[in-house]
């Protein structure tokens, strides 16, 4: 995280880029590739980030601001439009490409994990110029870049419009906690997570897209579900939700299908931000603390042994959609377009019922 990689804006710590060094390493000798993600990482309701990121007078209800692993007074900066901020980002970005673009391990570098959550732009034209500065320093390197959107930037209007990023990353992402979803009934329907998927390559438009699920089963505290941290699915709901997904993503034309967290949580980790408020986050792994596999794990395995081809051809819904009206008229729009969707599609592959 970046408070972690730049404690101050005017360097970023070399012993962090020596870890990373020593990361690649270990990824090249085990065929692995990485995809280091940059600036803003929101996990449940917090955001880490260096000391000089934080606006003490900025409070934001329902983020908080993590440092050092401690929960700091204050909202995040502005990243995409303060001067120091923007300064900062180049500097900590230029460092890592001038150290490891063109690494062998590198698949691509990420602009951020859901960023919106925790620090949405106050305005549309300030993420695109942002993301655009950004995004052109790591193709002029010769990497590739891409961003990993949340599912409120599809649901919600908090200026992260996906169609803002065609032509500017390579790919764009968008990661999914199904049990938050709530379109139809019960847990889990992968139909309302393929329904999202869909939608958000409609408002993508001309860009690869991938998606990326949390799920958690079975590990760590157990929480009973509620509106903020939905807490536990059971195993036999985990593995028919990643099968229908694997089925129908496969032939959506996603260029990815990814899952979120390796491990799940144990010890002090789970009493620490955001864990303390989101227990659910500290069980989303694929393999538990000891390094056995989850319930989530066991059905994860099944569509990495199984991984089918992707099709090249995409599969958005619908088709042809205005974003501009589709922004100015949600939640009302979301709920529309899935009844529609619904309804007189069941021969649809990708759809659940």
């Amino acid at each position: 995280p970046w408070d972690a990689f730049m404690p101050t804006p005017r360097q970023v710590d070399r012993a962090r880029l020596r870890d990373l060094e020593a990361l690649l390493t270990a990824a090249a000798a085990a065929e692995v590739r990485i995809v280091p993600v940059l600036f803003v990482q929101s996990l449940g309701d917090t955001v880490k980030l260096p000391n000089f990121a934080i606006d003490r007078e900025a409070r934001r209800s329902g983020v908080r601001v993590v440092r050092d692993g401690i929960v700091e007074m204050g909202g995040p900066r502005d990243i995409y439009a303060d001067p120091l901020m923007l300064e900062a980002g180049v500097l900590l970005l230029e460092t890592l490409l001038s150290g490891f673009a063109g690494h062998p391990s590198v698949a691509a570098w990420d602009l951020g994990h859901d960023p919106a959550t925790t620090l949405r732009p106050r305005h549309i034209a300030d993420m695109t110029a942002w993301a655009t500065e950004m995004a052109g320093r790591v193709r002029r390197s010769g990497d590739e870049v891409r961003l990993t959107l949340g599912a409120g930037d599809v649901l919600t209007a908090r200026g992260m419009r996906p169609g803002e990023f065609a032509g500017i990353v390579d790919r764009l992402d968008i990661a999914v906690m199904p049990q938050r979803l709530r379109f139809g009934q019960g847990w889990p329907d992968a139909g309302d997570t393929i329904f999202l998927a869909r939608l958000f390559q409609a408002l993508a438009g001309d860009v690869d897209t991938g998606l990326h699920v949390c799920v958690a089963t079975g590990e760590g505290t157990g929480t009973a579900a509620s509106p903020r941290d939905p807490g536990l699915a059971r195993a036999r709901d985990a593995a028919t939700y990643a099968a229908a997904l694997h089925e129908a993503t496969s032939q959506m034309g996603n260029v990815a299908l990814g899952t979120v967290a390796s491990h799940c949580l144990r010890g002090r980790a789970i009493d620490a931000p955001p864990c303390d408020t989101w227990q659910s986050l500290a069980s989303t792994g694929i393999l538990s603390a000891s390094n056995d596999q989850t319930d989530w794990g066991a059905a994860w395995a099944t569509i990495a042994i199984n991984e089918s081809a992707v099709m090249p051809n995409r599969s958005p819904f619908p088709k042809n959609l205005d974003a501009a009206q589709y922004y100015d008229n949600i939640p009302d729009a979301t709920r529309d377009l899935f009844s529609e969707w619904r309804s007189g599609r069941s021969d649809d592959p990708g759809i659940v019922v």
